[in-house]
């Protein structure tokens, strides 16, 4: 995970949009 955040840095971006996406949403649809 390190290795690939580190060689991948838009992957930190797009596991944190995942993880945001349908907190956020929820959060403010709810």
């Amino acid at each position: 995970m390190a290795l690939g955040s580190a060689r991948n840095p838009h992957v930190l971006r797009v596991r944190s949009g995942l993880l945001a996406a349908p907190i956020t949403p929820t959060g403010i649809g709810s």
